[in-house]
């Protein structure tokens, strides 16, 4: 079942849209003053204030409504454009960029290359331009890091453009500006890109280091993890569990364990702290299984890898037994039972207190532990 569109539709003949009015109706203006050669800096800035108030995962559902509410159609005057003057023209602004930059050879599209060079915030407009001339275009003259989530989106999406050429483009353009970036759009954009990076089809390996390099940033990653506590939503989830294959992740799993708003995300942060390793799904193994109910699945790819952390596993047992969830209360019993051949007073004690816990799943383990370190010779 597809998500209800949030907005009410002003320019496209929809009964719902995907963007915010104030964008909708600085895309108008700004597509309307475009065609009519009334363009005014003041209808750009309305476009880039409203455009930065959309987060990164916007962009999927924005793409296909950005040009439609601008009203970018492309259509070529071939009388005009034929004609020497109009060649000679182009040929002249494209003499004015650095020697290299704009591959785009296509006199028709004199127009929005002038309007480029003489706006450059323009580009990120002629990002979602119906032609792909004209994204191309827009990609190569893109001279300012992103301001915004929205805009390192643009660039991520552009990458996986249908059009190898506009994919090119885009990369070029991240490896010039992504280093550029601020840390704080980056980690704002992060969570977005984490999960959504393993559903692009046509980027190439480059693109994706390129893109994991801006994220692994020591800064930028602090930061992610600050928004993976903070979260509300399956986001920071997704996030997380597409961090674990980075070692720098694991001098942050404490903070995940004791600060993260979400049960589940403290409950994996703790289960790698008891456990000491760091386990992640890695697509599925060659070949075929069967379940209980006799039925062909696919078996998952298990990967771990040590935590490279030092870990005070006493600490962390008690730490996970006062958690007001129960997913991690279970934890801490679990590890109780794991390490009661050598468990100390310290831990009895805490088993005791989990006896008495309001989650029978948690108090029956409790109870476990407690039989067998009566029944087994206590080793401290």
């Amino acid at each position: 079942m597809s998500r209800p569109l949030p907005y009410p539709d002003l320019y496209t003949l929809k009964d719902r849209s995907r963007l915010p009015p104030a964008l909708q109706t600085a895309l108008f203006e700004l597509g309307k003053a475009i065609r009519e050669g009334t363009l005014h800096p003041e209808q750009i800035d309305a476009f880039r204030v409203a455009l930065a108030e959309l987060p990164a995962s916007a962009v999927v559902d924005a793409a296909g409504v950005i040009s439609k509410c601008a009203k970018l159609n492309w259509r070529v005057d071939w009388s005009t454009c034929s004609q020497p003057s109009e060649r000679s023209v182009f040929d002249e602004l494209k003499r004015d960029l650095p020697e290299g930059l704009l591959s785009v050879k296509a006199p028709f599209l004199t127009k929005e290359l002038r309007l480029m060079q003489t706006h450059p915030h323009l580009c990120w407009l002629f990002a979602y331009h119906d032609s792909g001339y004209v994204r191309q275009m827009a990609m190569q003259l893109i001279d300012m890091p992103p301001a915004s989530p929205f805009d390192v989106g643009t660039l991520v999406y552009r990458m996986n453009d249908w059009v190898a050429s506009v994919r090119k483009a885009a990369l070029d353009s991240a490896k010039r500006l992504l280093p550029l970036t601020d840390t704080a759009v980056i980690a704002d954009s992060a969570l977005f890109l984490l999960d959504y990076s393993k559903h692009l089809i046509r980027w190439d390996p480059e693109a994706r280091a390129l893109v994991d390099t801006a994220m692994q940033r020591s800064e930028c990653l602090a930061a992610i993890i600050e928004l993976i506590c903070e979260s509300r939503d399956g986001t920071g989830a997704k996030g997380l569990k597409a961090l674990l294959p980075n070692e720098d992740l694991d001098p942050h799993i404490p903070t995940l364990a004791a600060e993260a708003s979400q049960p589940h995300l403290r409950a994996l942060a703790m289960q790698i702290l008891l456990s000491g390793e760091v386990s992640w799904i890695d697509g599925y193994k060659p070949g075929l299984i069967e379940d209980y109910r006799g039925r062909f699945m696919q078996e998952r790819n298990v990967v771990c890898r040590p935590l490279g952390l030092k870990v005070e596993l006493d600490f962390w047992i008690e730490a996970a037994a006062s958690d007001k969830s129960a997913s991690v209360r279970k934890l801490a019993a679990d590890a109780l039972i794991a390490r009661r051949e050598t468990a100390s007073p310290a831990l009895d004690a805490l088993a005791l207190q989990l006896c008495t816990d309001r989650n029978e799943a948690v108090a029956e383990r409790a109870r476990f532990y407690l039989e067998k370190r009566s029944s087994e010779p206590v080793m401290n």
